[in-house]
């Protein structure tokens, strides 16, 4: 008898504890909006769909709903607005279709806003639930491809929007409106970067790239063109981005903008480097220097020489990368770079360390130790430097 009481007590201690934990609480909290058989004052008590004048009133209702809600959230009550926007939404169904996706979506980017997870997968699901009511052999309902895509995009599903931009896409193509298909590639190919995917994002700038030569649309060429280069680069796939670049290059030229021509100067020497082309990488951080010291744009020139010595260093041409770095400390203390001197004289630290050179070496992290004391940063990695010397 005690061995039975006993365990009967474990049971009910145990159940106790497991509904109080509010991690197990929120995963079997049922989705407010999961219920058809929705039962509200504000819909007659009859099962059955509403005449237009039921339909005005019940608008007007929600709009006092809504401001009812817009108070609790000013009171600092937002989880009762929250179940007062549910009951909203619950309601704004017997208004048809359209509205109830409509409301998804402000309530999407009202929920997104305040970081409410938890109904932001509410809402998705019952927008999915939408969705699939409206769908044959896997195409929604073309008549509501633009509500579900700003809803889908509302509650920050890119999935969702990509799937759905991709049938807007097809369809525009098939009425062959060129205006919507650059519309929706645009998008499109926005909603491919916002998920880092390169891969897909390339022939979708590709193909508008070729449409705004056609249409000798100059900024959005010139807009392409960089997408293409930074995508190519993200993809390991150098020689393109250089394609790419060089082209953003004589596109810059044509309106001297020089200070997008030696950023992307730059930018190939990396691509170079990245290729294992040190020759190739040292002349266009050259050109770029060149052209940034003479234009009088002395903190680009500065970044230009820093990269041509990096890779002077990196390949042990130790001797040039010095003189290189020498030239850096005079832009950067002309421009007043003391984060710049302080890096530049610990790199040179570091070469006459490798020549075996320690009493230079210790002058030049001296001075990068000076310069880290005065910007409180660095100051120990420069003083064990000094310690590791005879």
């Amino acid at each position: 008898m005690f061995k039975k009481t006993a365990l009967f007590s474990f049971v009910i201690i145990a159940s106790l504890s497991i509904t109080n934990n509010p991690i197990w609480a929120e995963n079997q909290q049922v989705n407010p909006l999961k219920n058809n058989n929705i039962e509200d004052v504000l819909l007659p008590t009859q099962n059955r769909p509403l005449t237009e004048a039921e339909k005005a009133q019940l608008q007007a209702d929600l709009q006092l709903l809504n401001q009812s809600a817009e108070e609790q959230l000013a009171l600092g009550n937002e989880d009762q607005a929250v179940e007062i926007w549910y009951r909203q939404l619950r309601l704004t169904r017997f208004l048809g279709l359209q509205s109830e996706v409509q409301e998804i979506t402000r309530l999407g980017q009202l929920f997104w806003q305040r970081g409410r997870a938890l109904e932001i997968n509410n809402l998705t699901a019952r927008l999915q639930i939408l969705e699939a009511e409206n769908t044959v052999d896997n195409q929604l309902n073309s008549q509501y491809l633009d509500i579900f895509f700003k809803a889908y995009q509302s509650l920050g599903n890119v999935e969702k929007s990509v799937n759905i931009q991709q049938q807007i896409l097809t369809e525009v193509r098939e009425k062959k409106n060129q205006e919507k298909v650059k519309e929706n590639l645009i998008s499109l190919g926005e909603l491919y970067l916002s998920k880092f995917d390169y891969f897909n994002a390339q022939p979708i700038y590709e193909e508008l790239l070729t449409i705004s030569e056609r249409e000798n649309d100059f900024i959005n060429q010139t807009n392409y063109l960089k997408n293409l280069s930074q995508i190519n680069s993200a993809l390991l796939r150098s020689e393109n981005s250089i394609i790419y670049r060089k082209r953003l290059i004589e596109t810059y030229e044509k309106t001297d903008n020089f200070n997008d021509i030696i950023l992307e100067k730059i930018a190939i020497g990396d691509e170079y480097k990245k290729l294992d082309q040190p020759q190739e990488a040292g002349i266009y951080y050259q050109e770029a220097f060149n052209l940034a010291w003479s234009v009088k744009r002395f903190a680009q020139a500065g970044g230009a020489l820093k990269q041509l010595g990096i890779l002077y260093q990196d390949y042990e041409k130790l001797d040039s990368a010095l003189q290189i770095y020498r030239e850096l400390i005079i832009i950067e203390q002309q421009s007043a770079n003391f984060y710049g001197l302080m890096e530049t004289y610990g790199r040179m630290g570091t070469i006459y360390q490798q020549q075996g050179n320690y009493s230079e070496a210790k002058n030049n992290w001296r001075r990068a130790l000076e310069i880290a004391q005065q910007l409180n940063h660095k100051e120990d990695f420069y003083r064990n430097k000094l310690a590791e010397l005879p």
